[in-house]
């Protein structure tokens, strides 16, 4: 059963009949990816239920517009908003924010889903050059533009609203639900935050994990990450892990689309695949070993060639490893000669990486975060 099929056979029953599960937050976290500009307002004033906005969005929806490669989210929204679980849930405190000169893509809305509960929902990578190049940055930055607002939103909300709060997202979504909850004002994070999700989000810089506002919260966060992953497994957490089952292979097990439900729970698997394991560990390694101005260069020489041409979208790079590395090919090749020789010489250490981690046993299965990043 995958998400949509789980709203066919549950969305008949309310948060009163059917208390709130972790497949409920993936369905939230999915509506973040919705464009709510000008629907739903930055206040309760303009609160919407999940029916009334879905009618406003899918209206003004252009009928031959080019749909995301991924986490498309208009066909949840059209069953959310037809079925007694979701339809009458609001939506509010709606917030977008891009800036190509700070590299942020950022989105965030909370669902109030009952009387003393709300879900705050972080909005993932999208497919702008801007949106993914964010997450990037994440490699050799203590601190995103992003994730400053991801605190600032989740506070703004928590002097607005009463009762529990759980968190999450999908990808970059997920690690923005996270980082807003271990470096919020400690009595949000002590007292109002029962649970923060992260569907498949990279982690953080060694710096930020081992910070006491992310240690204080580690115990109420739960990361889903399907058994083939490359992106949840990037960086380092130190949060409760549950492997799960996906119809897909590889990179395109990032679509929530594809992750396999049980009744009300997420499918879990039994142990990571070894080609994730190799891959994760060699990167993990790998950007160890590269100091943060070395990260930066790669990053920007990649992103600036992308961009030259004032293209905005990533389309058709997203989860293509191929044509991801024929551009960045092509991005080493127009630049200068000290970076392209800088660039050259890491990749030349990210392949022996790789021979050094399968000679050492990385071909052999792991199942735990701290194996991958000891």
């Amino acid at each position: 059963m995958n998400l949509l099929e789980y709203l066919d056979r549950y969305g008949g029953y309310t948060f009163d009949d059917l208390a709130f599960n972790e497949v409920d937050n993936l369905v939230f976290a999915e509506l973040a990816y919705v464009k709510m500009d000008g629907v739903v307002g930055a206040d309760s004033n303009r609160a919407l239920t999940i029916s009334q906005m879905a009618e406003i969005v899918l209206e003004q929806a252009e009928p031959n517009a080019p749909h995301p490669l991924i986490n498309d989210p208009l066909p949840l929204l059209k069953k959310t908003a037809v079925t007694p679980r979701f339809k009458n849930v609001l939506c509010c405190f709606y917030q977008s924010t891009f800036d190509e000169e700070e590299h942020t893509q950022f989105a965030a809305v909370t669902f109030l889903f009952s009387r003393s509960e709300a879900y705050i929902a972080y909005r993932g990578t999208d497919d702008t050059i801007v949106g993914w190049r964010e997450d990037f940055n994440l490699t050799f930055l203590d601190e995103t533009p992003g994730q400053r607002l991801a605190v600032a939103y989740l506070e703004d909300v928590a002097r607005q609203t009463n009762g529990r709060l759980t968190l999450g997202g999908h990808s970059k979504g997920g690690n923005l639900a996270v980082y807003a909850a271990a470096f919020c004002d400690s009595s949000i994070r002590d007292d109002r935050i029962v649970r923060v999700y992260s569907n498949d989000g990279p982690g953080f810089r060694p710096e930020v994990a081992e910070r006491e506002g992310y240690l204080a919260v580690r115990d109420k966060i739960v990361k889903y990450i399907p058994d083939s992953s490359i992106v949840g497994v990037l960086l380092v957490d130190v949060e409760e892990h549950r492997y799960i089952k996906s119809s897909a292979k590889s990179l395109a097990q990032h679509d929530p689309f594809t992750w396999s439900i049980v009744d009300t729970h997420f499918e879990e698997a039994e142990s990571r695949a070894p080609l994730s394991v190799f891959l994760s560990d060699t990167l993990s390694r790998w950007l160890s070993g590269l100091e943060d101005d070395k990260r930066r260069t790669m990053v920007n020489v990649f992103f600036d060639y992308l961009s030259a041409d004032g293209a905005q979208k990533m389309d058709n790079i997203n989860l293509n490893p191929f044509a991801a590395y024929h551009a960045f090919s092509k991005a080493v090749a127009e630049t200068d000669e000290d970076s392209r020789a800088e660039i050259q010489q890491m990749v030349r250490q990210l392949l022996a990486t790789g021979v050094d981690v399968m000679w050492s046993g990385g071909k052999k299965e792991i199942s735990s975060a701290d194996d991958i990043h000891e």
